[in-house]
């Protein structure tokens, strides 16, 4: 587009497609696909026949096949996503057949439901996108933590004794400790997803359930499962104080 059109006339282009009477229009389909060839200066095929598989929404990224079969060997060129060509792609409604394409769509407002089918893609993306917000919170504490750490290591000594500075640094020490493997365990979260296997007891098989994964995004075992590992961790704790016990 930017071979054609000048900066003013691309401007004007943008915001006679941006109009909000579009959403209401029965043309709403084609302006989203006229909005995404602005935004990505991708050709008309390219848009007309983009599969989901290409699109990589945390990447920002579309990977487009060659046109010709998308063979495994046919080329494959990259087009970054700016927020405005993500936020198309996250408006586009699902195609009846191609169920695969709602986990791009979320409607507004939208939680998941008991009535729904367990672990439906709207369900898989919606916890997707709980895990990315988490993962930004956690390394924006660990980003916090870093400046605090730099700043009381080089602190002089008179201001600080060094027992005050070894117990603040140990607790902060503690907490990026726990910051990082929170991090390991969203990241393995995602992996879930990917895989299929999200939502799903590792120990049983069975449901976790919504109401866990609301709370606990990172749930690996369901609520029995989880209460019967406290328990065996619990004697384990117990007999080892036992054994200590007998030895004195």
């Amino acid at each position: 587009m930017e071979r054609f059109l000048s900066e003013e006339e691309r401007l004007r282009v943008e915001e006679f497609l941006s109009d909000p009477k579009w959403e209401k229009s029965r043309a709403r389909n084609k302006i989203k696909a006229l909005q995404f060839l602005l935004y990505t200066g991708c050709c008309h095929s390219e848009v007309t026949q983009l599969r989901w598989k290409e699109v990589k929404l945390e990447e920002r990224y579309l990977y487009l096949q060659d046109e010709k079969g998308r063979s495994i060997k046919a080329e494959t060129r990259t087009v970054p996503l700016n927020n405005k060509a993500l936020n198309v792609l996250k408006s586009i409604k699902p195609l009846k057949d191609n169920p695969s394409m709602q986990d791009l769509h979320l409607p507004k407002g939208y939680s998941p439901s008991a009535q729904e089918d367990y672990m439906n893609p709207q369900q898989l993306n919606y916890f997707r996108q709980k895990l990315l917000r988490l993962k930004e919170d956690t390394l924006r504490g660990l980003d916090k933590s870093m400046p605090y750490l730099q700043r009381h290591t080089h602190q002089e000594a008179e201001e600080m004794s060094r027992a005050t500075q070894e117990l603040e640094a140990s607790q902060v020490f503690r907490i990026r400790e726990r910051q990082y493997k929170l991090l390991q365990k969203i990241e393995a979260a995602l992996k879930r997803i990917k895989s299929g296997d999200y939502g799903y007891c590792a120990k049983y098989g069975t449901p976790i359930g919504l109401a866990r994964l609301e709370v606990r995004p990172i749930a690996t075992l369901s609520v029995k499962a989880q209460e019967e590992h406290e328990r065996s961790y619990d004697r384990s704790f117990r007999h080892h104080d036992e054994d200590v016990l007998s030895e004195q």
